[in-house]
């Protein structure tokens, strides 16, 4: 599947308003942080909701997901990290046309993605 932005709702970083695009492919969650597949083309990007992204990452003995915060991050191999197994956390451009790369993200973008509710 691959993600459908509309330029026409561009994002703004000072509030926690969504774009209607910006939901789970898998359960179609809203308003809630979501992940996205790395090193992918925009096109063929999925990007999933905390539950539907740990379901596509499966179990691995180094990642702990029950220790989720609601800022997104988990006990992972190399210490607390926001990223799940299955991707990146998926924080659109101002302008919605497409994706931060993971060390690109502006920190108010961060700020942004922060501030989304984990599981709504």
């Amino acid at each position: 599947m691959s993600v459908l932005i509309d330029t026409t709702t561009p994002i703004d970083y000072s509030s926690t308003s969504v774009p209607s695009w910006y939901k789970c492919e898998k359960c179609g969650k809203t308003d809630v942080k979501l992940w996205r597949s790395s090193s992918s083309f925009l096109e063929h990007t999925t990007i999933l909701c905390v539950d539907c992204g740990i379901e596509r990452s499966g179990t691995f003995e180094y990642e702990d997901y029950s220790t989720m915060t609601e800022e997104g991050k988990h006990w992972g191999i190399g210490g607390f990290t926001d990223q799940l197994m299955f991707g990146i956390p998926a924080v659109p451009t101002e302008e919605g046309d497409t994706f931060w790369g993971y060390g690109s993200v502006p920190q108010d973008g961060v700020q942004w993605w922060k501030r989304l509710p984990l599981r709504g």
